[in-house]
């Protein structure tokens, strides 16, 4: 599964909130916090351009 470094943040806020826990979601937390094999990659968008994310490849 691929992600931009963008919405892995939104996803991670929404969990934190949802939680109640007062901290800013952070896509290096994945790997560090919570134990998720990350790689970075260019993931493409729609309109050609290219966006900083990660792939996740295992956990």
């Amino acid at each position: 599964m691929e992600f931009t470094t963008e919405k892995i943040k939104e996803l991670m806020n929404e969990v934190y909130l949802k939680l109640g826990i007062d901290k800013k979601g952070k896509a290096s937390d994945l790997e560090k916090l919570y134990g998720f094999r990350i790689h970075p990659c260019k993931i493409p968008l729609d309109n050609g351009d290219r966006k900083n994310g990660y792939r996740i490849i295992g956990i």
